[in-house]
């Protein structure tokens, strides 16, 4: 396998994401993200970037709050406050036409979706740890 398809980069490690295979994988060590290269010819809107940036949201929130162990103490009931809170950040910055306030709405609605994700993973850890001490008792 050439250096160019070898996958060693945050694109690979997307959950069900698999990309195919380009010369722009390579790791350029451009401004130190991995991925630098194939980032900038991959459209805005491409789902692939959208998901690489969503994970990327969600290794930040995982490094700030202490990731599941932090994420685990959470209720569900706790997971849809939060999650409501910046669905409504995002529906206010949406009034708002110029670009921070669209940043701002795009930012809010990555944190949305990070949310959800960290409720999930959350959900099926406990539901793991709660058959795993069924089958022992």
């Amino acid at each position: 396998m050439s250096e160019a398809t070898k996958c060693n980069s945050l694109t690979c490690q997307l959950a069900g994401v698999h990309l195919p295979p380009c010369p722009v994988w390579k790791r350029s060590g451009s401004n130190g993200h991995p991925d630098a290269e194939f980032i900038s010819v991959v459209k805005p809107d491409s789902i692939d970037r959208i998901v690489m940036e969503l994970k990327e949201r969600r290794d930040k929130q995982d490094a700030e709050h202490g990731g599941p162990e932090h994420d685990d103490t959470h209720t569900p009931g706790q997971w849809v406050s939060y999650i409501r809170q910046f669905a409504g950040r995002a529906e206010y910055q949406s009034q708002f036409p110029d670009d921070l306030s669209r940043d701002r709405y795009e930012d809010n609605l990555f944190d949305v979706a990070a949310l959800a994700v960290a409720a999930i993973q959350s959900s099926r850890r406990k539901r793991n740890q709660e058959e795993n001490y069924e089958r022992r008792n």
